[in-house]
């Protein structure tokens, strides 16, 4: 490689291009003699790689853009970095507010707990009364008359009747008390047959309605006695064939019990009949077989409800059906 074409600087031994008039290292300008170029050999045995050419107006121009490169991107970093705190303060503060969704279950749950319902009064629904006509109460025996207090020795149950053995014992109470349902008027239907009097002296039975427990009430009697069973204005002829009678009274203990009508009637020794006592507010009323035996009655003494009840003195007696039925 030829060097004819470079030279070397007398300061710092850089070698330059022999048309550089300063050296770009150390700045020293080259002279036009030719001493800078005596002692470099025409043909070294290491080719020398000519310095690249540096101009100090270069590198200062050069400094100056990188710094001003360097200015402009502190700059537009510092405004990214700016903008970026902005807005995680903003994310941080300024929470987004909750989806509706969200927002309500929140104030229902925390902020406004909904409160509990007040509970809702449904009365109880009045009962549809029941119609006049309605079958309150039967007994037919089909049971063996369950719940009737006839276990002996003088009311006893036998192939489905009810049988007073002895024209003993004391009352028996129907077991529906129609009292005690709400029920005050009301009729009682029994269907007895007298099978004989226990004694020459005769005897009685018959039908409590609206019964007190107390001894009050009203009594369908139906009698043959002698003596006095009904109070001194009320005896029997010895003859009781001929001054039998069905009567009404007020009460039910004897000679207590108030007479309120009274008429002549004398059952059939081992004949069925059918009796019924009817009582509605202050009027009671009587039939035999479906006739009118007493006509109608007013009495205001015992107005409620009551139970019902048999009775039987001195008399054999089967009983196969006894209803109460609402009037």
């Amino acid at each position: 490689m030829s060097t004819v074409n470079l030279k070397k600087c007398p300061r710092c031994g850089a070698i330059r291009d022999k048309k550089d008039l300063f050296c770009g290292d150390c700045g020293t300008p080259f002279g036009s003699s030719e001493e800078n170029y005596r002692n470099l050999p025409l043909t070294p045995t290491v080719p020398v790689v000519p310095t690249e050419r540096k101009s100090w107006k270069k590198n200062l121009l050069a400094a100056s853009v990188v710094l001003v490169l360097l200015l402009i991107g502190t700059l537009f970093l510092g405004i990214q970095l700016g903008q970026s705190g902005k807005g995680s303060t903003q994310a941080i503060t300024n929470t987004p507010p909750n989806p509706p969704h969200l927002t309500k279950t929140l104030s229902t749950v925390t902020v406004m707990p909904t409160p509990s319902p007040t509970p809702t009064f449904t009365p109880t629904p009045t009962p549809t009364p029941m119609q006049p006509g309605t079958v309150l109460y039967n007994e037919d025996g089909s049971d063996n008359w369950q719940g009737w207090l006839a276990s002996g020795p003088d009311w006893t149950v036998q192939n489905g009747k009810l049988i007073n053995t002895d024209g003993k014992g004391d009352p028996l109470i129907v077991p529906y008390n129609p009292g005690a349902n709400g029920y005050n008027d009301y009729e009682v239907v029994a269907k007895i047959t007298r099978v004989k009097f226990m004694s020459d002296y005769g005897g009685s039975f018959g039908i409590v309605v609206r019964n007190d427990g107390n001894g009050g009430g009203y009594t369908f009697s139906l009698c043959a006695s002698l003596g006095y069973a009904f109070g001194g204005t009320w005896g029997c002829n010895m003859d009781y064939n001929t001054y039998t009678k069905s009567e009404l009274l007020s009460g039910q203990q004897f000679p207590d019990g108030h007479p309120l009508k009274t008429a002549p009637f004398l059952s059939t020794a081992g004949s069925e009949y059918t009796y019924r006592i009817d009582v509605k507010g202050g009027t009671i009323t009587t039939y035999i077989n479906d006739n009118p035996i007493l006509g109608t009655v007013t009495d205001y003494t015992y107005p409620s409800g009551g139970q019902v009840s048999i009775w039987d003195s001195g008399c054999q007696l089967v009983i196969s059906n006894i209803e109460i039925i609402l009037l």
